[in-house]
């Protein structure tokens, strides 16, 4: 969908956005523990962060343990002495990770992984500059936790959650490949990092019809874990 069609459409889009807003109901983030220690000391030991929006905030469920962070936990415990920490908010624009990254990052960390770019797609912003500010923050936490594997999240397929309205989804479907396309790209640049793909959600959706159910996540969890465990057990 080219820009010219985006400028032409903006008038529905931006109505169907007010309109999806008003009838969707807002879920908050997972409840629980967003850091811990698991393991008595006679495994290999890793740490792990994940960086995220809602998504690795664990909006959807009820508990962080259904939710990424507890089922990285979960299946990583079994493989390694765990120590894990999680950095997320709903809503969270790429750009202002910083207000999750608060005061110097002191600790080193294994393992990244990160959750960014669904709400920088909703926008206005170009896939370019949002490119641009996933690296700055990639940049940061690498030059700061000095991890040896990253592991980035692409966009979920957006053009095919059912509760957005035409021309709305296909507008959203078509900022999610676009955005991955160059994620993809950008990718293969950079050292120590993998993408990694939220499984397809199909009719495990939260209630919003937008966020993941506890099935995805757990499925998201295992898959991620597996990833680990293939590059660093």
């Amino acid at each position: 969908m080219p820009d010219t069609a985006t400028i032409l459409l903006a008038p529905i889009l931006i109505l169907q956005g007010k309109w999806l807003r008003w009838r969707l109901p807002k879920l908050p983030e997972a409840a629980g523990d967003r850091q811990g220690r698991i393991g008595i000391g006679n495994k290999q030991p890793l740490s792990l962060m994940i960086v995220g929006d809602s998504a690795a905030a664990g909006v959807g469920v009820a508990q962080q343990q259904q939710a990424l962070s507890g089922q990285l936990a979960n299946h990583l415990s079994q493989q390694f002495d765990l120590t894990w920490q999680l950095r997320a908010q709903s809503g969270l624009k790429t750009a202002e990770t910083e207000q999750i990254l608060t005061g110097e990052l002191t600790e080193e960390f294994d393992v990244l992984v990160i959750s960014l770019g669904v709400n920088d797609a909703k926008s206005t912003d170009s896939a370019k500059r949002w490119l641009q500010q996933l690296n700055t923050v990639v940049e940061q936490l690498r030059n700061e936790t000095k991890p040896r594997l990253i592991l980035i999240a692409e966009l979920p397929p957006m053009g095919r959650f059912p509760k957005f309205p035409q021309p709305l989804r296909a507008w959203l479907g078509w900022r999610a490949n676009t955005f991955n396309r160059h994620l993809r790209q950008w990718v293969q640049q950079q050292p120590n990092t993998e993408l990694t793909s939220v499984p397809e959600l199909g009719a495990d959706l939260a209630i919003d019809g937008l966020h993941p159910g506890a099935n995805t996540y757990r499925l998201w969890g295992q898959a991620v874990a597996e990833r680990i465990t293939q590059r660093l057990g």
